[in-house]
């Protein structure tokens, strides 16, 4: 027993350990003779410290949380000056902007066109072509500004008539038509192509694109060529989108338009794109 108790004091003293080692430091039991076995190291623990994590993997500290994956923060957009002459209600508008219901919004904003038209557009329950370009110059400015706020430039009449406008459109509205995506296939020289086929909300089969990252610059929001391109071509000329090219160009042949947007069989003139009653109250 003596000479076994002797032998163990000779390896611990022969080892290196330190009894009073400072806390907090590194104790290491380093190989001697036959009485050690492997190296073993015992390291303080950092707060916070992951075992081999990876982006992705749970955080063992914190069971709810991924290791490299930060909250998603939500873009506050602030909604831009809201004006109008006619006391039309753009909280419905806004709130759909503001919450990307793209097609919820393209709906109302025909609906508003109708509603700041005022009595006589809201009794027909339509615009005319030739009465597009006196609308109210504060509540058309209102619109524009919604729709270009919250798609960041990628929407909104103004954004339209720039593309109109452009050196490769040049007032051609066959071009038009294919440069903003209305159209599944461009056509040959001188028609539309096959145009896109819209139907009233709630319905299957709309083949327009009502998605940001997916949609082509100046897609929304629609206008109705079912009688022509008259009423768009109005609505582009309208001074709260900018007074340069007041007067729009129309080059290149007459469109032929293919395939137009079709009234569902059995639907009343006001299922029509751009002609249902507007939801807004007075305020």
């Amino acid at each position: 027993m003596l000479r076994i108790a002797c032998i163990t004091v000779l390896c611990i003293v022969a080892s290196g350990f330190m009894v009073n080692a400072p806390s907090g430091q590194m104790l290491r039991l380093r190989q001697r003779s036959a009485c050690s076995v492997s190296d073993m190291k015992m390291v303080e623990k950092k707060e916070g410290a992951k075992l081999k994590a990876k982006s992705g993997d749970f955080d063992i500290s914190n069971p709810t949380k991924l290791v490299g994956v930060g909250k998603e923060k939500s873009e506050i957009i602030a909604p831009p000056s809201i004006e109008t002459e006619c006391g039309a209600d753009y909280v419905p508008l806004l709130t759909a902007l503001q919450l990307e219901k793209w097609e919820a919004a393209d709906q109302l904003t025909r609906d508003m066109l109708i509603w700041i038209g005022g009595e006589g557009t809201r009794d027909r329950n339509f615009v005319y072509f030739a009465e597009a370009k006196s609308l109210p110059m504060k509540d058309m400015k209102t619109i524009d500004d919604l729709w270009t706020v919250y798609s960041k430039g990628k929407f909104g009449y103004s954004v339209q008539k720039k593309i109109w406008l452009s050196k490769k459109v040049n007032g051609d509205f066959n071009k038009f038509v294919t440069e903003i995506n209305w159209n599944k296939a461009p056509g040959a020289s001188g028609d539309t192509g096959i145009l896109r086929r819209w139907v009233p909300m709630g319905n299957k089969g709309n083949e327009f694109v009502y998605d940001l990252n997916k949609a082509k610059k100046g897609h929304l929001p629609l206008t109705s060529a079912l009688r022509g391109v008259y009423l768009l071509k109005s609505l582009l000329q309208h001074p709260a989108f900018g007074n340069e090219g007041s007067a729009i160009p129309e080059t290149g042949s007459r469109p032929q338009i293919k395939y137009l947007t079709p009234t569902p069989r059995g639907s009343q003139t006001k299922t029509r794109l751009g002609t249902r009653r507007p939801p807004p109250s007075v305020k």
